[in-house]
């Protein structure tokens, strides 16, 4: 009962002080582990040290599977833009193709209008790299039939082509990184890895071999009044060939040099497309 003027009686402060305060778990698991000490209850700090180890090993399992989780998802991303880049390089090549054939094309034209036919086969050298062998009697291709149009710049479409350059930027990425390991098919890094050999063998072949004899080519044909960006009459151009032995032999060699082209870029494309193929099995569900 309440005290004249609202003081509280003595009874009721006592109750409120002496209200016990709510026990803090890690004091209340350190008072166990003395008191178990002090009583040499070795039982029961046996089962607390197995509760904090188990509690810790289930932390562990849980980070690690986090972990985990976050690696496949990465890996799935990886390698959806890996796929991404091969089939950015494939579309290239299909474009560089079609130059290479018709040019090809434009060649074989101009010989057989200068000297009444062009050659069907050219020596290739076997093999790449250290792998190369003697040369080979390669046939020439098909090739599209010309427009009216491109007749009459067959000059300009033998001394331009185009030079596609496949890169890997993703896998590139994961390397330079050191995120390389979240692909775990060793099989599919190696097949990378090859496809990136296969690419960059092409390129240099491109900017080492086939820029600089470009170059020359067209070099040559303005010292003859041929420029690339002009048009030229075919049958003016036939003769302008049929009376120079050398431009006979620069379009005749031009027409080796697109085929060492055409097989590299085969190459690449054949082993993107086999690549395409195992990272699409891979992340099949």
């Amino acid at each position: 009962m309440a005290a004249r003027g609202g003081r509280s009686t003595g009874t009721e402060a006592k109750s409120v002080t002496d209200a016990p305060a709510e026990p803090v778990p890690h004091r209340t698991l350190l008072h166990r582990l003395i008191n178990n000490l002090r009583t040499q209850n070795w039982t029961a700090i046996g089962l607390e040290f197995l509760v904090v180890v188990f509690g810790v090993f289930l932390g562990l399992q849980a980070t690690n599977w986090n972990a985990g989780l976050s690696d496949r998802r990465d890996e799935a991303e990886a390698l959806r833009e890996i796929a991404a880049d091969i089939r950015q390089d494939r579309q290239e090549i299909v474009g560089a193709r079609n130059v290479a054939l018709r040019r090809l094309a434009a060649m074989r034209e101009v010989l057989i209008l200068a000297r009444g036919q062009a050659p069907t086969e050219v020596n290739l050298r076997s093999g790449t790299g250290e792998a190369a062998g003697g040369y080979v009697r390669t046939p020439v291709p098909q090739t599209p039939a010309l427009t009216a149009s491109e007749r009459g710049a067959m000059w300009s479409i033998i001394s331009a082509a185009y030079y596609p350059s496949p890169t890997s930027p993703s896998f590139d990425s994961l390397i330079s990184s050191g995120r390389i390991h979240i692909l775990r098919d060793d099989a599919l890094v190696r097949d990378i890895q090859t496809y990136r050999l296969a690419s960059g063998y092409l390129i240099a072949t491109q900017n080492e071999t086939l820029r600089p004899i470009s170059v020359t080519v067209r070099e040559r044909g303005e010292a003859h009044g041929l420029s690339s960006f002009g048009l030229v009459d075919e049958q003016v151009l036939a003769r302008e060939v049929a009376d120079s032995p050398e431009l006979a032999a620069i379009i005749e060699s031009q027409m080796g040099w697109a085929m060492v082209q055409l097989e590299r870029m085969e190459d690449v494309d054949e082993r993107g497309a086999a690549l395409l193929a195992r990272i699409e099995a891979n992340q099949a569900p």
